[in-house]
């Protein structure tokens, strides 16, 4: 059983770092990269990176969460749940913005493709912020809760 928990710690970092790492190039790719090539590569291959990392960190931390032991535990597992929907929404959030695929569904008129990008575009950051910060505040309080 140890060896399968130190398995999901494994893996759970390694889905976190291609989450930050994939973040960190598509806002690199935005700001600093002027290669075309590089940037068409970026924006269609990262964000399915990301969403894979997201996926595996996820699942991988609902496979570690031990039972809960009272209310506050439980509490706390489903913030980190709520953060990791958090993480998948803003990684098919990024999807949608690189590779847009209700674009044709949604737009019929110039307003509507105002508002679709309004909604879309880089909203993904917004969400994945929020995700974070709900992560942090629930991994120090369950940490602390395990330890009482």
């Amino acid at each position: 059983m140890e060896k399968i928990n130190n398995l999901y710690g494994i893996l759970m970092t390694v889905g976190g770092a291609v989450m930050v790492t994939c973040a960190g190039f598509v806002m690199a790719s935005s700001l600093l990269i002027e290669n075309p090539y590089v940037n068409v590569l970026i924006h269609k291959a990262v964000p399915w990176a990301f969403l894979l990392g997201s996926l595996l960190y996820v699942v991988c931390q609902r496979k570690l969460n031990a039972r809960p032991q009272n209310f506050v535990q439980r509490r706390l597992q489903t913030i980190q749940l709520l953060s990791g929907l958090c993480f998948i929404a803003s990684s098919l959030l990024m999807i949608e913005q690189y590779w847009g695929f209700l674009l044709p569904l949604v737009v019929s008129e110039m307003n509507s493709y105002h508002n679709y990008l309004r909604i879309v575009y880089n909203n993904w950051v917004l969400i994945m912020l929020v995700g974070a910060l709900l992560q942090l505040y629930s991994t120090n309080r369950l940490s602390h809760e395990m330890r009482k």
